[in-house]
């Protein structure tokens, strides 16, 4: 997926609600998987979606499609770095630091693998 195509998707949804909730069931596992790849800009790209994407919907909503990557090794460490990196901003800035509960035993079996 390019960068172009995450940006016009997230354009999109910004305008309607209701269709980006349907929008990210279907493509927000599709743009983490971009973390995956090899090349840095792309995954800049990504992380910039991602907080586009964190604007128009909270980040609790976003939880289980971040488990699913931190402990994908598709992801490779770069990607989980990136990812861990882009968390740590967000999660700081949370009012209820009980929100990010969900993300406590994928984040530390992601560790167990970049320590690997």
């Amino acid at each position: 997926m390019s960068s172009f195509a995450v940006y016009f998707i997230l354009f999109i949804c910004s305008y309607n609600d209701r269709y980006f909730l349907f929008v990210m069931k279907g493509i927000l596992a599709d743009v983490l998987k971009c973390l995956g790849d090899n090349k840095k800009h792309m995954r800049e790209c990504t992380l910039t979606a991602l907080d586009l994407w964190v604007a128009a919907a909270q980040l609790d909503k976003m939880v289980p499609y971040i488990t699913v990557t931190l402990g994908d090794q598709k992801t490779g460490s770069e990607g989980r770095k990136d990812l861990f990196d882009w968390l740590s901003k967000h999660v700081s800035n949370m009012s209820d630091p009980s929100e990010a509960l969900p993300l406590l035993k994928p984040s530390a079996s992601s560790l167990m693998v970049l320590v690997d």
